[in-house]
This record gives structure tokens, sequence and C-alpha cells, in this order.
């Protein structure tokens, strides 16, 4: 029986200099592209015309499920590197079992820029998971 296909993404950075093994994350945000635009007038015309600017993308935020003994290390680590670390940072489509979807290549931003980072909250009455958020600046598709 075929695999069920599901509408996850799978997310992680190709590699981490540092560690050397990639680093998988459970959400991600961002990635839409827009264009500013502005509207003129010629001279006694009813109609403007339309003009603008190249098209961003935007930022990209990805979360971590905060686990000490396999994150701690990294995290401290990228901290300092916050403005100047770039990596590919690849989103990939999976089935059920996490396995690459047939004919949907990977999203991949490459010469993304580690320009955020989160601190992990910790709350002793809370019952929430820790996470880490990782904010990359990133210019177009590859």
């Amino acid at each position: 029986m075929p695999a069920a296909k599901s509408r996850n993404a799978r997310v992680w950075l190709s590699r981490i200099s540092q560690g050397g093994q990639p680093v998988y994350f459970s959400a991600k945000t961002g990635g839409g592209v827009t264009a500013d635009s502005s509207t003129e007038y010629d001279g006694g015309s009813l109609v403007p015309e339309v003009t603008t600017a190249p098209p961003q993308t935007e930022n990209i935020v990805v979360t971590l499920r905060y686990n000490p003994n396999r994150d701690y290390s990294i995290l401290k680590k990228l901290r300092p590197l916050v403005g100047s670390y770039t990596d590919t940072l690849n989103v990939l489509d999976t089935d059920a079992q996490l396995n690459p979807i047939a004919g949907v290549p990977a999203t991949v931003y490459p010469g993304a820029v580690l320009v955020g980072m989160s601190g992990i909250d910790y709350d002793a009455n809370g019952d929430e998971t820790r996470t880490c958020q990782l904010t990359f600046a990133v210019g177009t598709e590859a």
C-alpha cells in the first residue's frame, strides 16, 4: 500500500558548520514574496500607472523544540554568530513517514543569514514544550 501523502513540511539547515550534522525544525513561517508598489498619474489622466520595486522575500523563522542534550551546544555556538552566520535553508515536503514526496523538489534558500535567535523560556508552572526560534534573512529561492 503506498504511503499516505501529507502536507507536513520538514525544515532543516542542510549543514551546521560547528556541529557537522543537519538540525531539524518543527515549524517554519515566512518566506513570502512581496513587491512594494506605487501609483502615479500623468497630468490629465484618470488612470494611474502602477510601478513596482523588485520583489523581496520575507525573513524565515524556524522553531526548534528545545532538547538541552541535543541542542544546547549548537545554540551556544550560534548565538555569537547572529548577523554573520550563513547557511543553506532547505524546506522539504514529506509524506507521513517523513520521506521526500517524489516530484516535489525542496525549496532552497542559499546564503540564508541568521539575523535573530530567541531565548528559551522556562516556567516551573507551565506544561508547554520549550522552544527556540531562529530567524533567517533570505534572498531569493535557488
